[in-house]
């Protein structure tokens, strides 16, 4: 490891002094899910957080329409989904796919992680969102992507997930990024409902504009 000025560069990126590298096995407890979409009669219902959910979604909210399930007691014990978590695709058919993250923002009742994802529990010295971020890096998700079994369809080992290495600031400055990048977060969502309400309102134009239902002379 080098020095140069401020920074203590390393193989993989240049990180501020405070800083260090830590493998994802140091912070948090991995859990790969095998809970399936069956709903066995004998067993606890629960509500299932899913591939697509994870996929397509920052954050894991109730707003988001989990499908029922269910689950035996070890199952819900070890794969409960609870608010601070982090949760990543684990298998894909594309290895660009691989390790997506979603952050859990707030306890959903019996919400318990699903099969093809791999759940995230960290212990104090990480924040979740900042986890959750970090995940998202390029030249982390492509540790993932390089390290990814498979041939028609990719897949991470516990081991992989756990001997990724993530550069750690000190708990209050991980907190405070976090916060930064949630605000930033909420703005860009507030700007994507304003561009839907502008949608609606043209295609609500357009139709009575287009179908004579207003006249533009009237309009004049």
């Amino acid at each position: 490891m080098k020095t140069h000025g401020k920074y203590k560069e390393t193989l993989i990126e240049a990180i501020p002094k405070g800083w260090k590298f830590v493998k994802l096995g140091e912070i948090v407890d991995v859990k790969l899910s095998n809970v399936d979409k069956k709903i066995r009669s004998n067993e606890l219902p629960v509500l299932l957080c899913n591939y697509l959910e994870v996929y397509q979604n920052d954050y894991i909210t109730k707003s988001l329409n989990f499908m029922k399930g269910t689950v035996n007691r070890n199952e819900f014990k070890k794969f409960l989904v609870t608010k601070g978590d982090v949760i990543i695709t684990k298998d894909s058919e594309d290895n660009r796919d691989i390790a997506k993250s979603a952050y859990v923002k707030e306890d959903i009742d019996n919400l318990v992680c699903g099969y093809h994802l791999a759940l995230l529990k960290p212990n104090k010295n990480i924040d979740g969102l900042f986890l959750a971020k970090i995940l998202k890096l390029e030249y982390v998700n492509r540790f993932f992507q390089v390290r990814a079994n498979g041939i028609t369809r990719f897949g991470l080992t516990k081991e992989t997930i756990e001997t990724a290495e993530i550069p750690l600031p000190p708990i209050p400055e991980q907190h405070r990024i976090a916060e930064i990048l949630s605000q930033v977060d909420k703005a860009i969502e507030k700007e994507k409902v304003y561009k839907q309400k502008l949608e609606r309102i043209k295609q609500g134009l357009m139709e009575d504009l287009l179908t004579g239902k207003v006249r533009v002379n009237h309009l004049i």
